[in-house]
């Protein structure tokens, strides 16, 4: 969200001071909320600046302290998986971070995860109980017939 400009800030307390009307008719006017113009009263009262106050930001993430650590770390052994990351990350002096939060870094850094083809796949593993041997009628044994409309058996005309 971004702050009021100075120039609605310098037309809402001349409408306050002005017009007569109440603080709630004065924030309604303008679109702002009640508790940001009695802010903005009080900061004229106390002699400070009307003007908007610079914007804080937000924390520092903890892995940039080991920015370039990370990169190493990718550069070293690219095929790293997030969770070996963390650990090496670890091993070498710097924060303990969890897997989603490497990921984040290196999204941030524009640094890949992506697998080099030369590693080796994964093991293969059935993903159901059923079996797909044409013996048993294939992947047409896991739908049961009437299940699905391509499965049904076509109508013959009358």
């Amino acid at each position: 969200m971004e702050a009021c400009s100075l120039d609605l800030r310098e037309r809402i307390l001349r409408s306050c001071a002005e017009s007569g009307l109440t603080r709630e008719e004065v924030a309604d006017d303008f679109g702002v909320s009640r508790s940001f113009l009695q802010k903005l009263l009080r900061r004229m009262r106390e002699g400070g600046s009307i003007a908007p106050k610079p914007h804080r930001g937000g924390r520092t993430p903890i892995w940039r302290r080991a920015e370039e650590q990370v990169r190493e770390l990718v550069r070293f052994k690219p095929d790293s998986t997030l969770a070996e990351l963390c650990q090496a990350l670890v091993a070498g002096g710097g924060p303990a971070v969890r897997p989603w939060t490497m990921c984040r870094a290196l999204q941030a850094l524009g640094l890949p995860l992506k697998k080099s083809r030369c590693t080796p796949g994964n093991r293969i593993v059935p993903m159901s109980r059923h079996c797909a041997k044409p013996s048993c009628g294939g992947w047409r044994g896991l739908i049961r017939n009437g299940w699905c409309s391509w499965t049904k058996a076509e109508r013959t005309p009358p």
